[in-house]
């Protein structure tokens, strides 16, 4: 149970961070919405003014931003310890592998943000 409760812990900012990010899309989502009898097949094609198509966007370029924001961080604090931190050669090679994997990750954040678009039409495509 203490185990349970220590990656609960670690999960709860996100999960607090995606009830913000819905709390936006809280009127769109009620069945009261004024927009609910405009929801046609419209909502796959983005040429249109859809708010659906538009706040998917959002999240992606939201979400791609923070990722790739924080795992470029990442590659810079693994360098300046690769840099200017004393480390055994036993221990050099796992660094190097954080670096790569996190430079990895990086790239794929932002080629998620740069294809938003083309993520979002995939996603609601019918």
């Amino acid at each position: 149970m203490k185990q349970f409760t220590k990656n609960l812990a670690k999960f709860l900012p996100a999960l607090a961070l995606c009830l913000v990010f819905m709390g936006g899309f809280a009127q769109e989502a009620s069945a009261a919405s004024a927009l609910l009898p405009q929801i046609t097949n419209d909502m796959f094609n983005p040429k249109t003014d859809n708010p659906i198509y538009n706040k998917g966007v959002v999240i992606v370029r939201t979400i791609a931003g923070l990722g790739g924001l924080g795992f470029t961080l990442a590659v810079l604090i693994i360098t300046l310890v690769l840099i200017f931190v004393s480390i055994s050669p036993q221990k050099r090679g796992p660094v190097w592998w954080s670096l790569i994997s996190c430079s990895g990750a990086a790239f794929v954040f932002f080629s998620a943000f740069t294809f938003a678009e083309s993520i979002v039409k995939l996603a609601t495509s019918p």
